[in-house]
């Protein structure tokens, strides 16, 4: 992408920078001493990790705000407002994200079935729900189906996150205030301790491919109460239902916080989303909008290969129709690799078939559309050495629940008024 867009002009020059996840810590220190330096690169990718309230309150990063305000050939509707909303904190845009997906969750058929209908009868569903099925699954019925862990998906099993998701919905940055002493706070961290305190972990991160045939549903049905993806599953997760064969899991749903907000899929502390970019305020501005705008154009095209298509939407609302199409005609077709697997063999693939499956795509489209109108979970930035020790305490015996969240309210209420 950079190549491309540098080849289409003669009076910039781009020197791009990469490395790998294990690098965060030494290049977040790298990146901040540069920042401080008053040198740096004019676009970086940014996570949680990086304290971006602390770079935003230092003036170190560009508010997207003022530079699309700025752009006489592009509008604040342009994007997802609800999504841009999710990373806006102290009245400015400082992280922008390229593309966006939900975390949706099914249940295991194999469970009792008043659970999955408990499941069924929500059309979103908190995480503070799931936790509540898992935990009386596990007082229920721990001889049948104690072997059983929560959910898929590496960010979905830590504890440190699923609180931080849950702390998120108990402030209000704006405002910066926090309610983390209030009941519903409290019964979460009962719940969670309840519910994962000495559970099965699963196998951590897996990567998705392997979880769309038939054969490793079966597997993974014998594993796990929840079926979720850290990957941005949203599409395909909406044509689930029509295929027997994936029935080991059923009603794939939606995930919100507490306050029926819906949860993005890289809503983890401890990993560094691509799709995330952030502007120096100390480079040149315009240049860098301009290429931000190349790479979200760039990033809804199935021609270039990264790791977030087709399973997450573009943040510009225009190129949602086409990514969307896109997708599902790979689907349709004999496409390799997960899709492929997901929609079985193409020998199998008669009019009937593809009557259904257009059907599918119908609804799926639809549904879709719905979710993305919907309000969206702020982004974590709060970071994790104000609430861990509490949780870690908790889940020791060492302290209640109630002892736990007065700490942690006290912590972020601080970190709030800073």
């Amino acid at each position: 992408m950079a190549l491309e867009w540098e080849a289409n002009g003669d009076i910039f020059k781009l020197d791009v920078t990469t490395f790998s996840s294990t690098r965060l810590t030494e290049e977040i220190e790298r990146l901040s001493a540069e920042l401080l330096a008053g040198e740096g690169p004019d676009i970086f990718s940014i996570s949680a990790s990086h304290n971006p309230r602390l770079l935003a309150a230092s003036g170190f990063l560009t508010d997207f705000y003022t530079l699309i305000d700025q752009d006489p050939f592009v509008l604040r509707e342009d994007f997802f407002t609800n999504v841009l909303d999710a990373f806006t904190f102290d009245g400015g845009l400082y992280i922008f994200p390229l593309r966006f997906a939900f975390r949706f969750a099914g249940i295991n058929m194999g469970l009792p079935e008043w659970l999955i209908e408990r499941f069924a009868a929500h059309s979103t569903i908190s995480e503070s729900e799931l936790l509540a099925i898992y935990a009386d699954l596990r007082y229920l019925y721990g001889d049948e189906f104690g072997q059983l862990a929560m959910v898929t998906g590496f960010a979905m099993m830590q504890p440190i996150n699923i609180a931080s998701r849950a702390i998120g919905a108990h402030i209000d940055l704006n405002s910066r205030m926090a309610s983390l002493t209030d009941d519903s706070f409290v019964s979460f961290l009962r719940n969670m301790t309840r519910a994962l305190g000495n559970a099965p972990r699963g196998t951590g991160y897996m990567n998705t491919p392997f979880l769309t045939t038939p054969e490793s549903m079966r597997y993974f049905s014998g594993r796990y109460t929840f079926f979720s993806v850290d990957d941005g599953f949203n599409a395909l997760s909406s044509l689930f239902e029509a295929y027997p064969d994936y029935r080991f899991f059923g009603h794939h749903t939606p995930i919100t916080d507490d306050r029926g907000r819906l949860l993005l899929n890289f809503y983890s502390n401890d990993i560094w989303p691509s799709q995330l970019m952030a502007v120096s305020s100390l480079g040149n501005q315009a240049l860098s909008w301009e290429y931000m705008q190349h790479l979200i154009q760039a990033m809804a095209n199935p021609d270039y290969p990264h790791d977030s298509y087709p399973f997450s939407l573009p943040i510009k609302r225009a190129l949602v129709q086409e990514t969307l199409d896109n997708l599902f005609a790979q689907a349709r077709g004999f496409a390799p690799g997960l899709l492929r697997g997901l929609m079985g063999p193409s020998l199998h693939r008669d009019d009937a078939w593809h009557e259904r499956f257009s059907t599918q795509v119908q609804i799926a489209t639809e549904r879709l559309l719905i979710y993305s109108e919907m309000p969206i979970a702020p982004f974590p930035i709060i970071p994790e050495s104000l609430f861990e020790m509490s949780i870690e305490q908790m889940f020791l015996g060492n302290i209640s629940a109630e002892d736990a969240a007065q700490q942690i309210h006290s912590g972020v209420s601080s970190w709030l008024m800073e």
